[in-house]
């Protein structure tokens, strides 16, 4: 490691977005439509589909109106598998994605002007974990999922949640020096300020991390792992005057195997904060906002991985490489002339998977 890092962060599940749409009525029941419905935002991206609107950390994404991508539609607050659900009108926040841990809740969308006085949130739901069993299977990870977009009706464009982590996977026979593995939740946008405060979008969940060293370490050793829920969006100039900011990611799963003496892995699945209004000061309120939940550790023995992800020596290939010019005329003293080679790469080794031409 000598210090550096693999950092999967915010590469995961993609988060949902909206364009900015406008209805005026607050809405806390519709859980599911289409994303042509301006009453209700987009949902992030898990493992029960790909919604229409993304946001993949570096731009926006639009699939087409024919491409909705999840039961039912792409849009609305109820959360699909480990993707939090997008905040519905009037200005709610997005939930946070889960994986590890559940993620939170998003904030209640305005309670004033046009929209009607209620008690009830139109918040997105919270991601559920990426397992129902008791504990995630060690063969099956899954990346974090995204959180939902907050409702914008103001912004100069839509309010994004945020990417979950991606899946690392170390599989080695020794490990040494002292460094970092990140896959972190990324967090959720602010509810933008354009004239009048938006919601805010949901925190990514933490990614999964898998680390399986073979040998007994004998090289001091000190590992940081991080899968840790992405933090919600805070909504913006509106003290006094609530809107809804986004839940906290879930946390990650980290399962990690290092045998040997003067080895240290400090691992980190906390959950997401879920935002405040204000910008998040110290004079901020959740408004209805929930943190996710911790994530999943758990350290394993060599004899728990099975034997197709075992470190075998024999496995690994043992490569023959032939290059022949069949070009035959002499092409040594001109600039520019093209010499045709053919190329032949054969394994020689003798493990089952390697043992293949």
């Amino acid at each position: 490691f000598n210090g550096f890092s693999i950092d999967g962060s915010a590469r995961g599940f993609r988060g949902g977005y909206s364009p900015v749409a406008y209805t005026g009525e607050n809405n806390a029941t519709t859980y599911v439509g289409p994303s042509s419905n301006t009453a209700i935002s987009g949902k992030g991206e898990g493992i029960a589909g790909t919604p229409r609107y993304m946001w993949d950390g570096f731009s926006q994404v639009d699939n087409g109106a024919a491409n909705e991508g999840l039961p039912g539609g792409s849009s609305g607050r109820g959360a699909p598998a480990n993707a939090g659900g997008g905040g519905n009108d009037h200005n709610s926040g997005g939930g946070g994605g889960g994986n590890g841990g559940y993620g939170g809740l998003g904030g209640k969308g305005w309670q004033g002007g046009s929209g009607a006085t209620s008690p009830s949130t139109g918040g997105g739901r919270p991601g559920f974990t990426s397992f129902k069993t008791p504990e995630p299977e060690l063969t099956r990870l899954i990346m974090g999922g995204g959180g939902g977009a907050g409702d914008a009706n103001n912004a100069i464009d839509g309010v994004k949640g945020g990417v979950g982590g991606a899946i690392i996977l170390i599989n080695a026979g020794n490990i040494q020096g002292n460094g970092f593995i990140k896959a972190n939740g990324g967090p959720g946008a602010p509810g933008s300020f354009a004239g009048s405060p938006d919601g805010a979008g949901g925190g990514g969940a933490g990614g999964s991390v898998f680390l399986n060293i073979s040998n007994t370490n004998a090289i001091a050793t000190n590992v940081t792992i991080e899968a840790n829920g992405g933090k919600g969006g805070n909504t913006l100039n509106d003290l006094g005057n609530s809107h809804g900011p986004g839940g906290g990611g879930g946390g990650g799963i980290i399962r990690y195997n290092v045998p040997g003496t003067g080895v240290t892995i400090n691992p980190s699945v906390t959950a997401g904060a879920f935002g405040k209004t204000d910008n998040g000061s110290l004079n901020g309120v959740d408004h209805g906002a929930q943190p996710g939940e911790a994530g999943f550790v758990k350290s394993f023995i060599s004899s728990d991985v099975p034997p197709n992800l075992q470190v075998n020596a024999s496995c690994f290939p043992i490569l023959e490489t032939t290059v022949k010019a069949l070009t035959t005329s002499e092409v040594c003293g001109s600039i520019g002339a093209k010499v045709t080679y053919e190329i032949q790469i054969k394994n020689t080794g003798a493990g089952n998977a390697a043992g293949v031409d």
